[in-house]
């Protein structure tokens, strides 16, 4: 029996290796992520997070339609403890800063650069937010608000990759430290 969906999302992992964990249409194509791919991809954003300082028990919220990266982002935060707050793609910016507003989040995954510029990132809501990241493409130049950095999802992986250099196994010990009782999303 698993202690939590961290210790099962990596055991799960290390069993099905290579087999496909899932299958999705892009730009007109399938393509394929197996279990070790998402486990590695889960692991370098988790890496990334806690390295800009998300701890357990932290909120990071997802504004996106549903796609593989929504669940990978979730699968990391699962994996160290932080709360997912999911965020409809339909949400208009008022209730994406009411739900920001109440929940705490700290980080905010943003779909495209076509949904961030629909955000007034100076609302008082978007205070406990300390990093924003985009989940297609690269961050475009944040000269609208410098106080809330932007950064791509490749930049938090790259950055994720580097803090295992000298982190080792951090997000092995995180995830399977985790408790029936701890807290999972909100």
């Amino acid at each position: 029996m698993y202690q939590s969906l961290a210790e099962m999302f990596l055991s799960q992992a290390k069993r099905y290796g290579d087999r496909l964990l899932y299958r999705f249409a892009r730009d007109g194509r399938w393509e394929s992520v197996t279990w070790r791919e998402a486990v590695m991809r889960a692991r370098e954003i988790a890496l990334g997070l806690l390295s800009i300082g998300v701890n357990r028990g932290d909120r990071v919220a997802i504004f996106s339609a549903n796609r593989v990266e929504w669940s990978l982002i979730d699968w990391a935060n699962i994996c160290i403890g932080a709360l997912t707050v999911p965020v409809y793609s339909s949400s208009t910016a008022s209730q994406l800063s009411y739900i920001l507003e109440h929940s705490g989040g700290s980080v905010l995954f943003v779909e495209s650069a076509k949904r961030l510029k629909k955000l007034d990132l100076r609302h008082p809501s978007l205070s406990a937010v300390r990093k924003i990241i985009l989940i297609d493409g690269p961050a475009p130049p944040n000269s609208s608000a410098p106080q809330l950095p932007v950064i791509s999802l490749a930049e938090l992986q790259q950055i994720g990759r580097d803090y295992s250099q000298s982190h080792g196994d951090l997000f092995e010990r995180i995830a399977l430290s985790l408790r029936p009782e701890d807290d999972l999303t909100i």
